[in-house]
């Protein structure tokens, strides 16, 4: 499966454990297990705390944009465990929406 957007991540806790996350959108592709090849799906993965999933949609666009607020929603789960997230090499707190299409430049 082809990656079509990669993201690296620091994820530390006030205990000095570091993580590296690496969260990865794949190509959608048409979900082998539909008879009528209708559904499509997109793989989301955040190695380093979630197992990787597939999202579901009626088209590859679908599949696609609905992956983007559960990629948002499964790493606001991740502060309540007592991690922060920060932009690689820096101190930097990632903020909510990670500034998933670049951080703006004023």
């Amino acid at each position: 499966m082809t990656r079509i957007a990669e993201m690296h991540l620091d994820a530390r806790r006030a205990d000095g454990e570091s993580r590296r996350l690496c969260i990865a959108i794949s190509t959608p592709e048409r979900d082998p297990n539909d008879p009528q090849g209708n559904t499509y799906r997109t793989l989301l993965e955040v190695d380093g705390f979630f197992k990787p999933r597939y999202i579901y949609g009626e088209g590859s666009l679908q599949s696609l944009t609905l992956t983007i607020p559960i990629l948002e929603e499964s790493l606001a789960h991740i502060p309540a465990r007592g991690w922060t997230l920060y932009y690689p090499g820096t101190d930097d707190v990632a903020s909510p929406d990670l500034h998933l299409f670049g951080r703006s430049k004023k």
